[in-house]
């Protein structure tokens, strides 16, 4: 679990999660069920990297904006109230960001297949 957790801290874990997307060809179900699978990230992305699209290019750009928000609000929390527990929390809250970056990647696809099956 922690060597799953360790391999996830990389700067090419984003286009990861986007390459495991499009091997699943955008499918959230079998996303989810091959994320479980994967033991390493780092070997997994050797295996292939992301294709520049413009649909990888939109969903990289939302991940890493709401990474940035997430980031920003959170430091901003623990300055504004001063309190060292804040400081502790706000810390293990930023290492668990590439656990709901999982989560997160795929919230942009779900929402647009559920608008466009209702028009």
């Amino acid at each position: 679990m922690m060597k799953k957790y360790m391999s996830m801290l990389t700067f090419q874990y984003e286009r990861t999660l986007i390459y495991l997307l499009q091997k699943n060809k955008y499918d959230p179900q079998k996303y989810f069920c091959e994320l479980r699978q994967v033991k390493n990230f780092r070997k997994f992305y050797k295996k292939g990297t992301m294709k520049e699209t413009a649909r990888a290019y939109l969903l990289f750009h939302t991940l890493a904006l709401t990474v940035l928000v997430y980031t920003g609000l959170l430091v901003w929390w623990a300055i504004a109230t001063n309190e060292i527990w804040i400081y502790l929390l706000v810390f293990v809250l930023i290492f668990l960001i590439p656990v709901w970056a999982q989560y997160t990647i795929t919230l942009p696809i779900i929402c647009a297949r559920g608008l466009f099956k209702k028009i």
